[in-house]
Formats: structure tokens, C-alpha cells, sequence
């Protein structure tokens, strides 16, 4: 039987079969141990009902939206702004498993025992193994899912059990099957799996049907080993992290130059491949991708911010062709660089001046003559 076969949504919202006395002293267990961890953790967040807090960061903020799933199972989307962020306190008395899924953007982090790792687009990592540090987002930007699961939480939730029962999914054989060789796991998620985590962060906030249902989907998948594949390299060494953020510099000290992945590898005495697998792995898309991606980011701030033509503005960010230049900006923006430039013309722009290589390009749009309004009337 499939597990399409197994439950609806309604079905795994709606169950409640009848419970007896060993269950109701479990379910009272379980609620004092989870009301505890919630109050020491500081969450801010009310876990039976979801919801989201914003946090401040160095440089930056990050969100955290929760989603109600499971006794045991504390579901987070993470939406990063920011540069890095510190790690969330865990209990040194409770072994906690970390379950995580890059959609956008990439995480950098080191393991306790000295281990760097990184996750990026598509890929999904498990395991009990202790981040030390914190949480480094190389471009900035970050969106993924965190399962936070507390294995005796699980123990203790007949809900939970009953549940994975039902689905199939036996959970020690679940973690023994990804900590088996080592405490961390990474690997590349499938189609039928990046399509699970895509519809959750799409449809899932507020419908807890749809979240039970995909994340038991993850799950199950994740225990018939089919849309996994391990990434054996996972893990980079501090040198070749340090050589991807070079490159990365390189790249934004003067977007409009056309430097060639060669002539970079041969800077660092290394091949070309080499070079675009650790770029990869840290920003969790190819250096072409970086760049186009970099020079449209900041053609728009350009054509927000300043009155030169449109050619000028091609140009200053590597683009000869202004046609080729045009198509580019559309696929990137939903809309040609003039049109653009008229709906940005109300947004308000930064006090610092538009520069490249450390010089300003153009002079700011000068602003339109305000003409002073009446005053309003004063409510007596």
C-alpha cells in the first residue's frame, strides 16, 4: 500500500480514537515536559496554534513562522536577512534532532569535532550532531524549514505514536537509518520530496491538515531511502570556504568586469571545477548565476535611484548589448528597465550616494518640486 493510499487531510486532522488511562498519563507527561521546554527555550511562538516572531540580528533580522504538527515535532520556516545568526540554546539533558531543508539560499555551519559543512538549495541534512558558533548565510539570504524533534517527547505522545503508526513510520529505524555511519546526514532531496517542502512553505501556514499530511509524506519517503541521495562531499574544509567568499569578493568588487572562471582558478592554483563546486556548495548556486544575479540587483538600484539612460546603466554592470541587457532585466524583475524605473519613482532612495569600485556612477534623479498643501483641520 502507498502512503497516498493510507490518510487524507481530513482523516489525519480529524482521528481521534478513543484513548485509555495509560494514554491520558502519557499525554499529561508530555504536555508539562513540552510546556517546560517552551518556557526555558523562550520561544515567543505559540506552538499548538503557529505563528511568527521577528528577531534582530547583527546587520540584519530573521523570521520564524511555526507550524503545528506533532507532540515532539516543533516545525519552523526560517526566513534569514541578515549575515548570521547565533544558535538557538539546546538542553545539554535532552538529545534533540535537527531535520532541515534548504529552499533559497545557503547556510554555512560547523560541526562540534571541528566539521564544516553547508547547506544549500535542495538539499535536506539530519542528524543529533552539535552546531558550535552559529549560523553564517554567505549572500545574505536564507529560506528553509528547521524540525526541531525531541525523541522523548515522542516517547511519551501517544498522539505522536499512534500517528507515525498509522503511516507506516517507525522512527528508531528512521533515525538508526541516518545516524547509522555518523551523528549528520546530508543529502540531495528528489522531485516528488522538493515538492512536499515547495507546497508546505507555499500553502502549508494556517493549514494544519496540509502541514500534518506533507511532513508525514517527508518522513515516510525519507525511510524508503528513494528521494535521498547522500552527498559524500558534503562537508568543505576551511580553505576552500575561505577561496569561495574570495571569489565571491572578486565578483562584487566590479560587477561589470568579465572575469572567466579559468582565469580565477588559476589564481588559486586550482581546476575549474574545483572553483565552481566550492562556490556552489557556499552560496548554493553557480558563479554565472552569482554574478547575472548581482548585476541585475543592482541595475535596478540603478534605475531607481538615478536618471541615466538605460544603455549607461547596461554598461556599468557588464552588459554591451542594452537588448540583451533589456531581456535579462524582464526575466529578473517582471518588467522592462523603463517601466521599472516609473514605478520606483515614488519609492524613497537611500541617503548614500549609487557607486561602483568605490566611485558614484551616476548622480541621483533630482527630486520633483513639492508644492505645500493646506493644512488639515484640526479635530476639536
Amino acid at each position: 500500500m502507498g502512503i497516498h493510499d493510507i490518510l487524507t487531510e481530513k482523516d489525519i486532522l480529524t482521528a481521534e480514537p478513543g484513548k485509555n488511562h495509560a494514554d491520558a498519563m502519557n499525554e499529561k507527561t508530555m504536555s508539562c515536559r513540552e510546556k517546560d521546554w517552551e518556557i526555558k527555550k523562550d520561544w515567543k511562538i505559540n506552538w499548538k496554534k503557529g505563528g511568527s516572531c521577528r528577531y534582530e540580528a547583527e546587520h540584519g533580522y530573521y523570521e520564524i513562522t511555526a507550524y503545528p504538527f506533532l507532540p515532539g515535532f516543533y516545525v519552523l520556516l526560517r526566513e534569514v536577512h541578515a549575515l548570521s545568526v547565533p544558535i538557538w540554546p539546546v538542553f545539554s539533558d535532552e538529545k534533540v534532532i535537527l531535520l532541515n531543508y534548504c529552499i533559497e539560499g545557503s547556510c554555512e555551519f560547523s560541526l562540534c569535532g571541528g566539521r564544516f559543512n553547508c547547506l544549500r538549495n535542495g538539499c535536506l541534512s539530519f542528524g543529533s550532531a552539535r552546531v558550535s558558533g552559529g549560523f553564517v548565510y554567505p549572500s545574505g539570504y536564507y529560506l528553509g524549514f528547521e524540525i526541531l524533534i525531541v525523541p522523548s517527547m515522542i516517547s511519551v505522545s501517544a498522539e505522536t505514536q499512534r500517528t507515525l503508526g498509522i503511516f507506516g513510520i517507525e522512527w528508531k529505524a528512521l533515525t538508526e537509518k541516518y545516524n547509522a555511519s555518523s551523528d549528520f546526514y546530508l543529502g540531495t532531496c528528489g522531485r516528488a520530496m522538493q515538492s512536499l517542502w515547495l507546497e508546505l512553505y507555499i500553502r502549508g501556514h494556517g493549514q494544519t491538515a496540509l502541514t500534518r499530511l506533507n511532513i508525514l509524506k517527508i518522513l515516510y519517503l525519507m525511510q524508503s531511502g528513494q528521494e535521498l541521495t547522500e552527498l559524500v562531499s558534503g562537508f568543505l574544509a576551511k580553505k576552500q570556504n575561505d577561496i569561495a567568499k574570495s571569489v565571491c569578493s572578486l565578483i562584487e568588487r566590479d560587477i561589470s568586469s568579465h572575469i572567466s572562471v579559468r582565469s580565477m582558478a588559476e589564481a588559486y592554483g586550482l581546476s575549474e571545477s574545483s572553483i565552481k563546486s566550492y562556490f556552489s556548495k557556499v552560496y548554493g548556486k553557480s558563479i554565472s548565476e552569482y554574478r547575472k544575479e548581482q548585476r541585475l540587483k543592482h541595475a535596478a538600484a540603478l534605475l531607481a535611484g538615478s536618471s541615466a539612460p538605460v544603455s549607461d546603466i547596461a554598461a556599468a554592470c557588464g552588459y554591451g548589448n542594452q537588448g540583451r541587457f533589456s531581456r535579462l532585466f524582464r526575466e529578473y524583475s517582471g518588467m522592462n528597465p523603463l517601466d521599472y524605473r516609473r514605478q520606483a519613482e515614488d519609492i524613497p532612495k537611500p541617503e548614500s550616494r549609487l557607486t561602483a569600485c568605490g566611485r558614484e556612477i551616476f548622480p541621483p534623479r533630482a527630486e520633483p518640486a513639492k508644492t505645500a498643501s493646506p493644512e488639515a483641520p484640526r479635530r476639536e
